[in-house]
Order: structure tokens, then C-alpha cells, then sequence
């Protein structure tokens, strides 16, 4: 896909094992999160309603706004081997070229690269640009709503004075990442069993959140319902059991 200049496919599609990997390590999140102690800042995001999904484009659907400089600077990112080098320059990408065509490519390239490196509070900031975008793929709001839910969520304790708010954050980031998880559409380069794989990913980080939120809200039938579900869909997630235990 790089040698075709097609950097969509490239992130999208032929890197399908990276990006199971991250995958696996967001499940891990919430301990990792805890474990720094640190919580990222709360995302302020404003949710009337959930935002617009557009269908995938390919190549010939977008352009280099301003020319070879912008194609320069995106590979030059892209092909970094350095993750924390590579996770910087697309952020630098981002910020010069605001209307560029590769946005959504070049966040998801910082997001990948935040996941390998465990930076959760890398992850929260991308997630939030994500979400922000006027216009985005299924798979760049699903891959933020459901990061936001895996790393904010740890952080909403019972004495929390903003508990109220923060619930009714992650009680939307569950809705409408799992209405863009629904509407995925696999990759051309991605085989059917990733791309299941990766759906219960989403799907176990989803669920797991809404069954904290009903824990926090003191609902424990729910929890325990939302719980179990985060557990078919992933086994060897550590979190989900630890919240079943509490509940």
C-alpha cells in the first residue's frame, strides 16, 4: 500500500498484526493507567449527539492539499522506526496541515504508536482530536470513543465530585462507540478473522466500561450482565475479571 502512495490502505489495512497488537495492550489499559497514578486531563467533549460517520474513501478520493511538502512530511512520519519519534512528527503533521485529506491516517498512525508505547495520556489526547474531527471514518470514532473508555474510566472514583458528570461521559462514549463499532467496514487488506478479533476488542472494552458505570451507580444486576458480556468477548482481559470480583 506504501508503494502505491496509499497511506489509507497502509493504516487501515496492511498493518493488521500492529494494530491487533494495540488492541490487546488497550484491554490492559485501565491497570496501566492506574499504575501511573496520573490521571490524563478529563476530555471535554461536547455530545448532543454522536458524531457524524462518513463512509471509507480511498486514494482517489483524497489529495495533497499543498503538494509535495504535505506527501514529504506525512511518509517521512510514517516511515519512522522510533515509535515516540514517529507518534511526534504525525502530531507536527496534524497541527500544520489542519485540512489536510490524511488527518484521520496520520491520528490513527499517533494512536498506534501511543498504544505500543503504554502512553495512556497520549492515547487520550489523540482520541479526543478524533473525536473532534468534523467528519471521520467508523473506525477513527470507534478507536476513540473506545479509548477514552478504557483509559478515563479507572479514574472516576466513588468520592469523586464530579462522579455524576464523568458517568454520563463514559455512559455516551459506550453508545456511540459501539454504534461505530457497528458500522465498520473491513479493510480491503484485512482478513475476516482480524477484523472479528478486532471487534471484540472494541466490544469487551465497551461493555466492560458500561458494567463499571453500573457498578458506580450501584446497579449490580447490570454490572454483573455488562461484565459477563466483556468476558465472552475477551477471555484473557485481567480488568474485566477484577470488576467482576467487586461487583
Amino acid at each position: 500500500a506504501e508503494s502505491a502512495g496509499d497511506p489509507h490502505g497502509f493504516f487501515f489495512g496492511g498493518v493488521t498484526m500492529r494494530f491487533l497488537v494495540a488492541f490487546v495492550i488497550a484491554t490492559a489499559l485501565p491497570l496501566l493507567s492506574l499504575a501511573q497514578n496520573i490521571p490524563p486531563p478529563w476530555p471535554q467533549i461536547p455530545l448532543p449527539s454522536c458524531p457524524a460517520i462518513i463512509q471509507p474513501r480511498d486514494q482517489a478520493q483524497r489529495s495533497w492539499k499543498h503538494g509535495e511538502a504535505e506527501q514529504n512530511d506525512f511518509w517521512a512520519a510514517v516511515k519512522t522506526k522510533d515509535d515516540r519519534e514517529g507518534a511526534k512528527l504525525l502530531s507536527s503533521f496534524t497541527e500544520k496541515y489542519p485540512d489536510s485529506d490524511y488527518q484521520e491516517p496520520a491520528l490513527f498512525g499517533e494512536w498506534t504508536a501511543y498504544v505500543i508505547l503504554a502512553d495512556v495520556g497520549g492515547q487520550a489526547r489523540v482520541a479526543e482530536a478524533m473525536l473532534k474531527l468534523p467528519k471521520a471514518e467508523a473506525m477513527i470514532r470507534a478507536a476513540g470513543f473506545v479509548t477514552l473508555s478504557s483509559v478515563m474510566s479507572p479514574h472516576v472514583r466513588p468520592d469523586d465530585p464530579e462522579k455524576g458528570r464523568k458517568l454520563a461521559d463514559l455512559d455516551k462514549w459506550v453508545r456511540c462507540g459501539a454504534e461505530a463499532s457497528a458500522a465498520e467496514v473491513k479493510p480491503a487488506n484485512m482478513t475476516d478473522d482480524a477484523f472479528k478479533k478486532r471487534r471484540q476488542y472494541e466490544e469487551n472494552i465497551l461493555d466492560r466500561t458500561a458494567g463499571f458505570v453500573a457498578y458506580m451507580r450501584q446497579d449490580y444486576t447490570l454490572a454483573d450482565a455488562k461484565l459477563e458480556a466483556a468476558r465472552n468477548f475477551n477471555s484473557q482481559d485481567a480488568s474485566t475479571y477484577l470488576l467482576l470480583a467487586v461487583n
